[in-house]
């Protein structure tokens, strides 16, 4: 199973990367107004942020744990990079949507043998819970593209697509793919985006197809990449959605940050094959690391770009599409320790215990233990920031009112002891020593 994300740089921003993405917009060149604008979409709607449910691990929760830590934290969607009948099992009764994988070494099959093949598949992976589980896509393969499997993803969701018809499942779940951000060939200015030359065939082809089928293209977005390949000239505030001055301008967009650029040049890349603007698109995969390599991977870092990516994705679209809300899978559910040691092993908005990393859902984990677990470090749980999130905070005002009021309770009691037996002024010394056997008796 491949859960694992592209390290690959996205250094496909081009040349123009070196003046564009720097800390300073006073140098920034300003790309010509011409092609494109923003548009408005007749159609805009509400969208959800799910969570990608990785398992490379030896430490997670049980499946019914983990649905039930979604259902608690308010996650309404799911990512499976496989099938698992387990997580199916534990996922039947609830309304959260999933979007479930096909494997990169199944492709050839699914492809070459026919709609037989996919049919069987749906008949193993899907229809037994179909009835009790919220499917809603399917992707075929993970990053495929570009690669030795890619040749086969068009034939593959083709494939799949007519046997969902077949058992009259394509209303409800919708076959699609999932490709890095490495299959731009350009990308600044957005406007200008264009898939690689070595795959813009199969591209072409597989926009497409999920456009003609209603479906849209998953695209993994990770401006965390772009930040470490080349700090120089991409700041921590535009990867970070932090920056409070546009980077550059293109034609009438101004961009404040590099999560907006890499969507909106995927979607100037979709429009330039499809020849319309209604393209659909969705993030598969974006998140920030907590550690494996610092400065960059901090909780703090982590915090901020997973809660200003949640709350933009809910509230507003990208420059290109303003008032289209785009669907979001952050990544990812769990830290996972049987992944490459490092930043690999740290992408989890819960530890394997499920406890927070940080505030981000609804904060409400598993129980509360004092020693570290895999993947974090060694940190005590004392030395968290979501300990002094508001829920803490509000518990620990409690328990000082309530200590407060225990004390005044005993004050109170020893005044009526001194008045009843009029035991008078006593010294300072002795108030104490008289003080301290009080509270052993009361």
């Amino acid at each position: 199973m491949s859960s694992m994300k592209s390290s690959s740089p996205i250094s496909n921003f081009g040349a123009s990367s070196k003046l564009t993405y720097s800390s300073s917009s006073s140098n920034l060149p300003s790309p010509p107004k011409e092609e494109f604008h923003s548009v408005s979409s007749p159609t805009a709607r509400t969208s959800f942020v799910g969570v990608n449910y990785g398992t490379i691990a030896d430490n997670l929760p049980s499946p019914a744990d983990a649905v039930s830590l979604m259902k608690a934290n308010g996650i309404t969607a799911v990512r499976l990079f496989e099938p698992n009948h387990d997580i199916y099992e534990a996922l039947r009764g609830t309304s959260i949507k999933v979007s479930v994988g096909v494997l990169n070494d199944d492709l050839p099959g699914l492809a070459s043998a026919g709609v037989s093949a996919t049919s069987g598949w749906l008949e193993t992976h899907i229809l037994p819970f179909v009835n009790d589980v919220s499917f809603a896509y399917i992707t075929l393969g993970n990053e495929a593209i570009p690669g030795p499997k890619a040749q086969y993803v068009y034939t593959a969701i083709q494939n799949m697509w007519t046997s969902l018809e077949t058992f009259n499942l394509s209303s409800q779940i919708l076959p699609t793919a999932v490709v890095p951000a490495g299959v731009l060939g350009v990308s600044y200015p957005p406007s200008q985006g264009a898939f690689a030359d070595n795959v813009a065939d199969i591209m072409t082809d597989v926009t497409k197809l999920v456009y003609s089928i209603g479906a849209p293209l998953m695209v993994n977005v990770y401006p965390y990449f772009a930040l470490v390949s080349d700090p120089e000239h991409i700041s921590t505030p535009f990867a970070l959605f932090t920056s409070t001055d546009p980077r550059f301008v293109d034609g009438e967009l101004a961009y404040y940050n590099l999560y907006d650029a890499m969507v909106d040049a995927f979607l100037a890349a979709m429009v330039r094959v499809v020849g319309a603007e209604d393209v659909k698109i969705m993030v598969s995969e974006s998140g920030w690391p907590s550690a494996g390599n610092e400065p960059y991977t901090t909780i703090e870092n982590a915090q901020t770009y997973n809660n200003n990516l949640k709350n933009r994705a809910l509230s507003q679209g990208t420059p290109r599409r303003q008032s289209v809300l785009l669907d979001v899978f952050i990544f990812a559910l769990f830290n996972e320790d049987l992944k490459a040691e490092g930043v690999e092993q740290n992408w989890g908005n819960f530890y394997p215990d499920m406890q927070p990393v940080y505030p981000l859902w609804g904060w409400r984990g598993g129980a509360v233990r004092d020693g570290g677990g895999a993947g974090d470090g060694g940190m005590r749980r004392r030395d968290w920031g979501w300990r002094r999130s508001w829920r803490w905070r509000r518990k620990e005002a409690r328990i000082e009112r309530r200590r407060l009021k225990g004390w005044a309770g005993r004050e109170r009691r020893w005044e009526g002891l001194v008045e009843r037996r009029g035991w008078g002024e006593r010294s300072e010394r002795g108030s104490g020593e008289e003080e301290k056997g009080g509270e052993s008796g009361l």
